[in-house]
């Protein structure tokens, strides 16, 4: 039995260019990072879980283990599926629809697919398209 997947991995996120991910931080996508959320850094190639966000001379940094910071700039958050209908659906509207096996996703006058476990896989083919812009 196959389950459906409920967040982004970072084998996903390794998939975005770099153009792709300053434009993900330029339009703040992101919105507010919450603690317990989690997020990976391209820098240090890990996955962290977010204590807190600190704000310094207007930059962000996210405090993780042991006090630990990054650059708001260097990571991008492992997102699940309300967090992406939530940040795609912030100036525009997207339709999701299940349908027999499968998924069915308008957004901006374009139709995505999917089967029933790669929602999330759909939502961030969405999003990239998104940032392509």
């Amino acid at each position: 039995m196959k389950f459906i997947k409920h967040q982004l991995s970072v084998d996903d996120i390794k998939t975005l260019t770099k153009q792709e991910v300053e434009r993900f931080h330029e339009s703040a996508l992101w919105g507010d990072p919450e603690p317990g959320e989690f997020f990976y850094d391209f820098s240090t190639d890990k996955v962290h879980m977010l204590k807190e966000v600190r704000t310094e001379d207007s930059s962000y940094y996210l405090v993780y283990e042991d006090g630990k910071t990054d650059d708001w700039d260097t990571c991008f958050p492992l997102l699940d599926m309300g967090q992406f209908l939530d940040l795609l659906s912030y100036d525009t509207n997207i339709e999701v629809r299940s349908w027999g096996n499968g998924w069915l996703v308008l957004y901006e006058g374009r139709f995505f697919e999917a089967d029933r476990e790669e929602l999330v896989d759909v939502l961030f083919k969405v999003l990239k398209t998104k940032l392509s812009h």
